[in-house]
């Protein structure tokens, strides 16, 4: 009983939703044709700005992958110069190449999926702060690092 009441209910709601955009097409075609042709331009804009905001994410999500990449190549670069403890100067920074940290098994192929990258990160110790610095520049077929030289 309490479905068919539910059902009943529904049908209601959907009439009433649909007379209402009945009446809201209505109005809109009484509209002058010079109204209705500003609004259509105003859909088309509005649409084209939803489409930009959506592919503009997408491409973030793009990025994504080569900032956890970056991230990935600083931390193991970290690795290597404590286990190594080297200190280099902010003056005389250390460059250690992507291939390097890969001949000595710190980084695997595995842990980039795009083969296309290569690149380097420069670290130094920073005596002010007790800590390193480290700057990591890749290059890929579809991303680079800002600052990145060959």
């Amino acid at each position: 009983m309490e479905e068919v009441k539910k059902k009943s209910k529904f049908k209601i709601l959907l009439r009433k939703i649909l007379r209402f955009f009945k009446r809201l097409f209505g109005s809109f075609m009484r509209l002058k044709p010079y109204v209705r042709y500003i609004i259509y331009v105003w859909t088309v804009i509005l649409l084209l700005f939803i489409i930009f905001i959506i592919v503009s994410n997408n491409n973030n999500k793009f990025l994504d992958k080569y900032h956890t990449y970056e991230d990935n190549f600083k931390n193991i670069s970290l690795k290597y110069v404590t286990d190594k403890s080297v200190y280099p100067t902010k003056e005389r920074p250390i460059k250690l190449s992507l291939d390097m940290l890969k001949a000595y098994n710190y980084f695997s192929s595995s842990d980039i999926d795009d083969k296309s990258c290569v690149g380097y990160s420069m670290v130094y110790y920073d005596d002010v702060h007790a800590d390193y610095n480290i700057k990591v520049y890749i290059n890929c077929d579809k991303y680079t690092t800002e600052g990145y030289e060959s």
